[in-house]
């Protein structure tokens, strides 16, 4: 599961729906005493009614004598009734305080240990977070509804009675009813079609077994494309969405093909049947249901715009889906490889020369979030800690065991414990007899560290400091592989450079050509996130100007350095004026800077970085700037950018003081403004468009007829984001506000609601605060828009921060809607918002 960077900022909620969850002051239980060994789900989504009328045949073995008891999870909105496969109706009781369904089964004579038996539970479930039903909406290009399921971590139970618990795999059916035209995708494979007095009825069943959590459905109008080459290993592959959104469907299966032949050579064959990319509105990153990924509309179909997230999806389909957690504390597992996984695939665009890169510059690790934190209850673990900090375990641990260990250890525990579940104590011993005796000592201890290595500039003497002398820190032995810097000297020679904890080191250039390589195999985060708020001034002033080139004779070093590496240095330096300077280039050598740079990112980055640049020349009036500059970054910026770096590249906003991105790309704006409709202006080229900043007066004219009327809700999404993010209200506030509260009034869709939001906190205390409280209020008020309720909750609260009374009365009012369960978190705790 990914969020896409949303897991960095969840506010988790631990929701207690049974007594003895982990993490939420109860007890944990002993496992339960049976086996569900299949689900078998069918039913109807009533949209009149909107809820889904179902029953679920649950079939289980006791594991324990005199069983005469069935607690299931259950927090669907009523059961109706529960009996035998024969009609005999069983005993029942609901706890919605406990979030179980208890079923006597005392009366069936096979309930005894290691026998088997099913019970049939009739039930209605509302829609919510966890069963989705998106009606045509306000705001939505496209009018066809869909329903569909998303139950990672404990959901599954808010749709469908079970065992929610992701050791207990079991065999799963899903056999629906709906309107001719709609069509269902479930796990497993497609066994039973038909069409009958205008209904239409598909039933999947699942081979192998799956946890609930993975157990998924979506039913809607959906239109499939499938590749017109499959992948090598002959597995078919297809593409789900709704009719009319946009999208680069024959780029999007070659990159799911491409995928398929990455990642089995390393990990082994694909373990399901087929695999389905379902696209879906008012959805926000994927979710690897198995075989199915669920993925939000607006990030999918666009695979030159680059992002990892397909990847991501499509390596859980081993770690998470083949194998499965065997508890949620294992969580780490099947996100850290996922996100190293995503960063792999992504080798073809971002390590172009072949260097061999771990792509550690990707991970964001921050200090308290650990890859394991047992105290959490599910629904908090999903911090940064799982994902970046358990890919950077991996990371360092690929790196001393080496490729062929690494990937041979990985496919062996895929084979060993496929279609079961995989510990934390089973990954560490698969891999701690292929460490040196030390790194093997700090890994189980790396798994659980909350802290980070630091790194400070040496005070030898006083308030004397050597530049470049550093100092590594690791007193919870967080590192289990070494961090590293590489000298190529201006003579052709390479040094290596390792810091040892406790002992200072000085980096010290001693030629001109002298280039510094931080990290040379790009295992660990980037440094600067190990330099606390006393020494980043020295790594900024003398250790980041050591990794460019200060004259030519560097230059060949640099343009031979992994383009993961050029992108950060371009990108974490590119601010400071000093570095600008000194950088031994002329105007004319960034067009073949830009050519020679190995990575996509770094390509797309380098552009901003010349900008800036050339208005540094122009500030401090330097010779020849305003001939020299123009033609140059007027060469660079209609050159066909490396569109799936944009997503790296940070915004071009220093350009327009020296060439006009209103005349340059004069057509576009005209078409953004007068025809957003008109698809010939791509996603992918409106990506590259709002990387530019355009003056004040003009940017709301520009970008709000996208933001309402395009045919893509990426573009309307990208639109509004430029809309909400840059106007400056004391130029333009008479088109500004009044945008933004259009923009709020007139979409009920999540996507573009998120973007928008957030323009609430630049109100607060004003006259306008109640025309913004009012939206807040609308959107809460709407079930279309459920998945940003809990956002328009934390905007409310942002324009009544300073007036608590009011903030409580408003709570109170919100209270009595069908608000989402995360708003009502928030409304209870909007401390929760940051």
């Amino acid at each position: 599961m990914k969020n896409a960077f949303l897991a960095r900022s969840i506010a988790a909620l631990c929701l207690c729906s049974a007594p003895w969850l982990a993490g939420c002051d109860a007890k944990v239980p002993d496992p339960a005493p049976y086996d569900v060994t299949r689900y078998d789900l069918s039913g109807a989504y009533n949209w009149d009614r909107a809820v889904l009328e179902a029953s679920v045949t649950v079939t289980l073995t006791p594991l324990a004598p005199d069983f005469g008891s069935l607690v299931l999870d259950s927090q669907v909105d009523t059961v109706t009734a529960v009996h035998t496969p024969e009609g005999a109706a069983l005993p029942f009781e609901t706890d919605p305080d406990t979030g179980t369904l208890a079923i006597d089964v005392s009366s069936l004579g096979a309930a005894s240990k290691g026998t088997s038996f099913s019970v049939v539970v009739d039930y209605e479930a509302a829609p919510g977070e966890a069963l989705v039903a998106v009606a045509a909406r306000k705001g939505d290009p496209v009018t066809s509804r869909v329903v569909f399921t998303n139950s990672e971590p404990r959901d599954a139970r808010r749709w469908m009675p079970c065992h929610d618990d992701p050791s207990d795999r079991a065999l799963f059916s899903a056999d629906m009813t709906m309107d001719a035209p709609e069509r269902l995708i479930s796990n497993g494979d497609l066994v039973l079609e038909e069409t009958t007095s205008g209904k239409h009825r598909m039933k999947y069943e699942s081979p192998v077994t799956l946890p609930p959590y993975l157990m998924a459905f979506a039913i809607g109008d959906f239109e499939i494309e499938t590749p017109t080459q499959p992948p090598s290993s002959g597995v078919p592959i297809s593409v789900w969405h709704r009719p009319g959104v946009a999208g680069d469907y024959t780029g999007t299966l070659e990159e799911l093909t491409r995928l398929m032949d990455t990642f089995e050579p390393l990990l082994g064959p694909y373990p399901f049947s087929s695999y389905s990319l379902v696209m879906l509105p008012s959805f926000s990153g994927g979710m690897e249901n198995a075989g199915i990924t669920f993925q939000s509309e607006t990030g999918t179909a666009q695979p030159r715009l680059g992002g990892t997230l397909n990847a991501h999806e499509f390596g859980h389909q081993w770690f998470g889906d083949a194998v499965t957690v065997a508890t949620w504390d294992d969580l780490w597992i099947k996100e850290g490889m996922a996100t190293l996984l995503e960063y792999e695939a992504s080798r073809p665009f971002e390590d172009r020369s072949q260097s061999g890169v771990l792509f550690g510059d990707r991970l964001v690790v921050l200090s308290g979030e650990a890859a394991r934190d047992t105290a959490l209850a599910p629904e908090d673990k999903y911090t940064t800690g799982p994902y970046d900090r358990g890919a950077w375990i991996f990371t360092q641990i690929r790196h001393l065991a080496g490729e062929q260990a690494f990937w041979s250890t990985l496919r062996d525990l895929v084979s060993k414990h496929a279609y079961g579940t995989l510990s934390t104590a089973d990954v560490l011993a698969a891999f701690e007899p292929l460490l040196p005796k030390d790194a093997a000592a700090r890994l189980a201890g790396a798994v659980n560290a909350r802290a980070l290595p630091s790194i400070h500039g040496g005070i030898a003497q006083g308030d004397f400091f050597e530049p470049g002398e550093l100092t590594l820190h690791d007193p919870e032995s967080v590192l289990i592989a070494p961090v590293e810097f590489e000298w190529h000297r201006e003579d052709g020679t390479v040094e290596t450079v390792t810091l040892v904890p406790e002992k200072p080191v000085i980096l010290e250039r001693k030629a001109p050509g002298d280039l510094l390589i931080i990290d040379p195999a790009d295992v660990h985060p980037e440094l600067w996130r190990f330099f606390d708020e006393d020494s980043y001034y020295e790594y900024g002033e003398y250790i980041l100007p050591l990794t460019v080139p200060a004259a030519p004779a560097g230059v060949p070093a640099f343009s031979q350095v992994p383009g993961i590496q050029q992108y950060s240095t371009l990108y974490t330096s590119s601010p400071s004026s000093s570095w600008l300077q000194a950088l031994p280039f002329t105007p004319d050598d960034w067009p073949s800077l830009q050519a020679s740079l190995s990575g996509d990112s770094a390509r797309a980055t380098v552009l901003s970085v010349a900008c800036d640049r050339a208005k540094l020349a122009h500030d401090l009036e330097e010779p020849g700037a305003e001939e020299q500059w123009p033609p140059v970054l007027t060469a660079m910026a209609t050159s066909e950018p490396a569109y799936s770096g944009l997503l790296y590249a940070p915004r071009i906003g220093t350009c327009q003081s020296i060439v006009d991105p209103g005349a340059l790309f004069e057509a576009e704006w005209t078409t953004l403004r007068s025809a957003p409709e008109d698809p010939s202006l791509t996603p992918e080229r409106v990506q590259y468009l709002s990387a530019f900043s355009l003056p004040y007066e003009s940017m709301v004219d520009t970008w709000m007829p996208a933001a309402t009327d395009s045919y893509s809700i990426r573009i309307r999404l990208l639109a509004a984001r430029r809309v909400r993010s840059s106007p400056n209200p004391d130029i333009d506030a008479s088109k500004w506000r009044p945008a933004i509260l259009q923009l709020l009034a007139g979409t009920d869709c999540m996507e573009v609601l998120r973007q928008v939001i957030p323009a609430a906190s630049d109100f607060a205390g004003t006259s306008d605060a109640g025309a913004f409280l009012d939206q807040m209020r609308r959107i809460l008020s709407s079930p279309a828009a459920l998945l940003a309720h809990a956002s328009a909750a934390c905007g409310a609260y942002v324009l009544l921060f300073d007036e608590p009374t009011d903030w409580a009365a408003f709570a109170d009012e919100i209270r009595e809607l069908p608000v989402s369960r995360r708003a009502r978190k928030i409304l209870d705790d909007p401390s929760r918002c940051f």
